[in-house]
């Protein structure tokens, strides 16, 4: 066994093992935060599970000086650290400093700072766990909408972020990095020809388990028709609809069969976009109607869509 060189104190009166490496530290520090479980410690060395980087992160935030308090407000920040305290926070029910910790976290991610656009993926993954396990919808929000900006720029594989999606129950995320893979897929579908056919392994390389290539493969199918539904789909009359029943008959139903729909579209939601603001742009001024009525309807399919509804296509109901 060896003494950490930082928090093994002479006049200490509490004595932990971690992975090989003993820490001594006072008892009032440990039991500052009420519902601390140290605070009914026994005198004898006390064995713990966790790692000595863990624990050592949790002696950190006990004992840190006010410059290394404001640091974590800084770029400077050590997010593993961070992460480390957060979680040793949690385990042994310090609740003012995981909360301490878990602020400075979602201060690291929001802008200016904005950590999460360059940090390490096995990060971005720890920062998961640690949403799941203090219950952080926010941070949850936070590391997923990062990470989905990354794999949009190709910068990382989707594997990970699936699988995590996947263990903490994240179903709008697991969708949306279903989506990003199906009109990629759409875009190697669309090159492919007698001599220039699909190479399964394209899709091994993507890291994916037989179940999730099954999602994605049905998914792709589901989402092509629905798109060739919406091409073929008649507007339907709404109260919502300026005109009398009879005037949008003649006026907006025509001017919703005059859309021109793309033939096909591996991003069924950039489509329906793109129809609407057309609609938009090329509509009569008001008090005719047809604006409000098809653009209402096409923000209704829009607002379905980015709901549950698009998760359903990969994931079922």
């Amino acid at each position: 066994m060896s003494h950490d060189c930082t928090y093994f104190f002479d006049d200490g009166d509490c004595t932990f093992l971690a992975e090989g490496v003993l820490f001594k530290v006072h008892k009032w520090m440990l039991s500052r935060d009420p519902e601390s479980m140290f605070a009914e410690s026994e005198p004898d060395i006390i064995s713990l599970s966790d790692t000595s980087a863990e624990f050592r992160a949790l002696c950190w935030g006990l004992y840190a000086p006010p410059n290394e308090i404001y640091s974590q407000s800084t770029p400077e920040a050590d997010m593993d650290r961070l992460i480390d305290a957060a979680k040793m926070y949690h385990k042994y029910v310090l609740p003012s400093f995981e909360s301490w910790a878990l602020k400075m976290l979602v201060l690291q991610c929001k802008p200016p700072l904005d950590r999460l656009a360059c940090i390490a993926p096995a990060v971005l993954e720890r920062m998961m766990a640690l949403a799941s396990l203090c219950d952080q919808p926010t941070l949850f929000s936070l590391v997923e909408d990062a990470w989905l900006r990354r794999l949009h720029t190709v910068e990382l594989p989707c594997s990970p972020a699936l699988t995590c999606a996947e263990k903490y129950a994240r179903r709008r995320f697991q969708a949306e990095v279903y989506y990003l893979l199906n009109t990629r897929l759409h875009h190697t579908i669309q090159s492919l020809s007698p001599c220039n056919k699909f190479d399964i392994t394209q899709a091994v390389e993507l890291g994916l388990t037989e179940t999730q290539l099954l999602r994605l493969f049905s998914g792709h199918i589901l989402l092509s028709n629905y798109w060739r539904h919406l091409r073929g789909a008649g507007l339907v009359y709404s109260t919502r609809c300026k005109m009398l029943v009879h005037m949008h008959d003649a006026v907006c139903v025509p001017a919703f069969k005059s859309i021109e729909w793309p033939v096909g579209t591996g991003d069924v939601r950039r489509g329906l976009e793109d129809v609407r603001d057309e609609v938009r742009r090329n509509a009569p001024p008001e008090p005719w109607g047809i604006q409000t009525c098809v653009g209402r309807y096409l923000d209704g399919l829009l607002e379905r869509f980015e709901g549950d509804e698009m998760a359903g296509y990969f994931l079922g109901v």
